[in-house]
Order: structure tokens, then sequence, then C-alpha cells
């Protein structure tokens, strides 16, 4: 659960700090950011997704409670994709092109990842965030994709280490 909380954070400061310098980008007003979310809020990983996405709106508060992003409030939208790919698929598609998100985040897993990061790729659409390490979303270089997780090959050598 600190995993979760510690990944949710990373990505809320990595939006933060995109969006600061992000005037009249989609997603963005002079009153709002608007970023979206694809995640298991139901089914099988559903506990998962919905403590993601409960992290995020925690800390969403806490920054539009403070005054938000040099004025503007962050405006978080979510859609259940049950974990599954082909939803994922219609989950992105509704974000990108008719909630015109500035940013995506707080995505579960590899299976949901494998089609939303070439979605965000082609719309050049930051996707922050994953709660996996799977080198698939990772090689070749993702130029839209901030990863706050090591990579699965990258964690038992941090472990060594420490």
């Amino acid at each position: 659960m600190r995993r979760i909380v510690r990944g949710t954070w990373m990505v809320m400061v990595g939006l933060l700090v995109l969006a600061s310098a992000s005037w009249g980008e989609p997603g963005v007003t002079d009153t709002e950011i608007v970023i979206g979310s694809c995640s298991a809020l139901e089914g099988p990983a559903g506990f998962l997704g919905t403590q993601t996405v409960l992290g995020a709106k925690v800390y969403v508060n806490m920054v539009n409670e403070q005054g938000g992003v040099h004025g503007r409030k962050i405006k978080l939208v979510a859609y259940d994709d049950g974990y599954e790919p082909n939803m994922t698929i219609n989950c992105v598609n509704q974000l990108v092109q008719k909630d015109n998100v500035f940013a995506l985040g707080f995505f579960v897993g590899t299976p949901t990842g494998v089609k939303a990061v070439p979605m965000a790729e082609a719309h050049k659409v930051p996707i922050l965030g994953f709660f996996t390490g799977a080198e698939i979303l990772r090689a070749p270089v993702k130029h839209h994709v901030i990863h706050v997780r090591a990579s699965y090959y990258d964690e038992p050598a941090r472990r060594s280490t420490t």
C-alpha cells in the first residue's frame, strides 16, 4: 500500500510540473487542468485500481484546496476499464478525444498499459505512473511515458544494493 501512495505522489508531482509549463495545451485552461485515468475500478483488480485513483483524488483535493497549480484547479476524470485491454482502448479514446485531457495517469497494469501507451504516443499525451515495471512499456523508448516505478529488470539490482 505504501508503494501505491508513494507512486501516486510521484505521478501527481510529475503532472504538476508538466502542467505548470503547458499553457495552451489541451486540457489546460486559465482555470483548470484535466487529467484522465483508465483504471480497474471493478473486477479482480478493482481494489488496486480504486486505491490508486483514491490516492490521486486525495492529493488532487489537497492541491486544489491550496489554490491549485498557478491558480488552476486539477480535475481528475476516472473511468473503469475493468483491467480489460479492449475497454482501455475505449477509455483512452474517450479521455483524449472527448474529455480533452492534458495528461493520463494512474493506470494499473501491463495488459492495459500495452494498449494505452501507443495511443498516448500517437496523440502526444503524457502518460504517467503505471503500477507495473514491464519492459514492454519502456523499450524502445517511449517519449510520452513517465515511469515512477523501476523496471522489473532494475528492481533486483536495486534490492541487492540496499
